[in-house]
């Protein structure tokens, strides 16, 4: 039996961690094609939080963890993200609450916030939806679906500060 290709939608874990940690194309005056994203990981599990920061470190953003959701409201205000992955169900503030403060918050209503949680039928992503999540996740996320929507938030963060 043969290896699938890289691209065929069985592809291995490993390979698309391969594919991952591979530099991008630099562009003609040889600067990074991929801009580092800073991307604050919230989740109550913290063995949980810290697996996916270094994960997201290791592709080159800069990445900050909180732990609850009032520590996820100090830390975004900060650090400023780019993007939040939160996840729903936490400790002294919930998920959905952290979302609907930090899309009334001046400095942060731009960031990329995905909803990443245990709870995935239909009104649970409209909850998400409506609490002002951009994206919902299913744990365990997929590094290649996360990659993706990473790309996309990159391209489509307006008044993105690169500082």
């Amino acid at each position: 039996m043969s290896n699938p290709p890289p691209s065929s939608p069985g592809e291995s874990f490993g390979a698309q961690q391969r594919k991952a940690l591979n530099p991008p194309p630099a562009d003609s005056r040889g600067n990074d094609a991929r801009r580092a994203l800073r991307i604050l990981v919230v989740d109550d599990l913290v063995d949980a939080a810290e697996s996916l920061a270094i994960y997201l470190r290791m592709v080159g953003h800069t990445v900050r963890t909180a732990y609850d959701g009032l520590a996820a409201l100090a830390a975004a205000s900060q650090f400023g993200p780019h993007v939040i992955l939160l996840d729903i169900g936490l400790p002294k503030l919930d998920g959905y609450r952290v979302a609907e403060q930090i899309r009334q918050h001046a400095q942060l209503q731009s960031a990329c916030l995905i909803a990443v949680s245990g709870y995935g039928q239909a009104a649970d992503v409209e909850a998400a939806r409506t609490a002002g999540f951009d994206h919902h996740c299913i744990k365990p996320v997929e590094p290649a679906a996360l990659l993706a929507i990473l790309h996309r938030a990159t391209a489509n963060l307006d008044n993105i500060s690169w500082q």
